[in-house]
């Protein structure tokens, strides 16, 4: 059901792009860091107050508490109307993914691996560019076979690791 204006029942708002819920796309943290996903929900172009919406959130299809968002993955988000002040609801969803250490200079995130090299290249190529964090190689064993940013979605941070490690940057 779409989301509505309340007042009469029939008076209901199609998602368009004045309407619906909007939040970050991609949280990136270290591992024991909580997230805040608040969302902004919006009526004919116009934030509307939280209070009048009923906001949930799902990981794999199970309602999560918004305080203990802490697991990598993809989350839903969505909104319902609470009446006599709205009708329906809309849904987005955002990601959370996860490093080790907090990004800052003196503790950097942290690949120690091939698979943290290939998870920090994947995080860059869906437009996270890590400016004003630090990223650093825990071991120079990692076998680099993605680069890391392109010229739509490059990386923007501070990279600590062998030269041949930074990628299309």
């Amino acid at each position: 059901m779409p989301l509505g204006l309340g007042g009469e029942e029939n008076n209901y708002l199609l998602k368009t792009d004045s309407s619906g819920i909007s939040i970050d796309k991609m949280f990136v943290k270290s591992n024991d860091q909580a997230i805040d996903p608040a969302p902004v929900i919006s009526v004919y172009g116009q934030t509307e107050n939280p209070q009048y919406f009923s906001i949930k959130y799902y990981l794999n299809g199970a309602e999560v508490d918004r305080d203990s968002i802490t697991e990598p993955g993809e989350y839903t988000v969505k909104a319902t109307g609470l009446a006599p002040n709205y009708y329906g609801s809309v849904s987005t969803t955002f990601e959370v993914i996860s490093f080790s250490g907090e990004g800052t200079k003196d503790n950097p995130y942290m690949l120690y691996e091939t698979a943290d090299w290939n998870n920090f290249a994947e995080v860059v190529a869906k437009g996270h560019t890590f400016q004003g964090e630090y990223v650093a190689l825990a071991n120079s064993n990692i076998e680099v076979t993605v680069p890391v940013g392109t010229q739509d979605y490059p990386f923007k941070g501070n990279f600590n690791g062998d030269p041949r490690y930074y990628g299309n940057n």
